[in-house]
């Protein structure tokens, strides 16, 4: 290795444990400082992505508070990484990592008017992520774990029996309303499926009733006409005869 890069890389690396140290100070969640030296030089994340980050992790705050498995953890990168790269430009895990742990260092070091609403977005975020995970932190200490002899324990687990039969009781009673529901269901569709049918029968026979009443008007009007002609057939030949 160039002695020159090895004296680049080794004072980058302790100026990057510096800022981290400084930004713990300052409430900043704890950082792995290795994550933040990255070897290859890549271009800046755009608002869009930076945005896209913030929602992401504070979505799945457990991807930077270590508080899940490591497999989790890596899936969640993982995830963060594909989508952080459709919006361009593109960069390695550990590099959007690096950049992650970079951009929380920026906003604790410059002052309070430098900082734009993405980066307010971010400081109130960790100030809140601090402030939870040391209240876990209290929690855990101010209320240890009891001690529990033979005799709790049977108390307990008979507690948790009867609970368990009372919510049994409920699922049974649950599902006795439930199929008592179903069957009036039913009967209404049956209901439903009659009443329709009598109605298309009703249809039926109106329609028949109508077109019957319109062939009986047209039949009277034809016998109106044929007595008409006879009655004038009749003038007519009592006409003659008066001659």
């Amino acid at each position: 290795m160039d002695p020159t890069s090895y004296e680049e890389n080794t004072s980058l690396t302790n100026t990057c444990a510096q800022d981290v140290n400084n930004a713990l100070q300052d409430g900043l969640p704890e950082i792995p400082v290795e994550v933040m030296i990255s070897k290859q030089k890549t271009s800046k994340a755009t608002s869009e992505q930076k945005e896209l980050m913030l929602e992401f992790i504070q979505e799945n705050p457990e991807m930077v508070t270590h508080s899940s498995t490591v497999e989790n953890e890596r899936n969640l990168w993982e995830d963060l990484t594909e989508k952080l790269n459709i919006l361009k430009p593109e960069k390695t895990q550990e590099n959007w990592k690096a950049a992650w742990y970079r951009w929380q260092v920026s906003v604790f070091k410059r002052s309070e008017t430098s900082l734009h609403c993405l980066d307010i977005k971010l400081k109130k975020f960790l100030t809140q992520l601090k402030s939870d995970c040391d209240g876990k932190m209290l929690v855990s200490q101010t209320k240890p774990k009891k001690k529990l002899n033979i005799e709790q324990i049977e108390t307990i687990l008979k507690d948790i029996e009867k609970e368990k039969y009372s919510l049994h009781l409920e699922i049974d009673e649950n599902e006795i309303s439930i199929q008592k529901f179903k069957s009036v269901v039913k009967h209404l569709e049956n209901d439903n499926l009659i009443r329709h049918k009598r109605m298309k029968k009703l249809n039926e026979r109106k329609m028949y009733l109508n077109t019957k009443r319109r062939k009986i008007q047209e039949t009277e009007i034809e016998n109106i006409e044929v007595l008409e002609k006879q009655l004038l057939d009749i003038d007519k030949q009592l006409a003659e005869s008066d001659m």
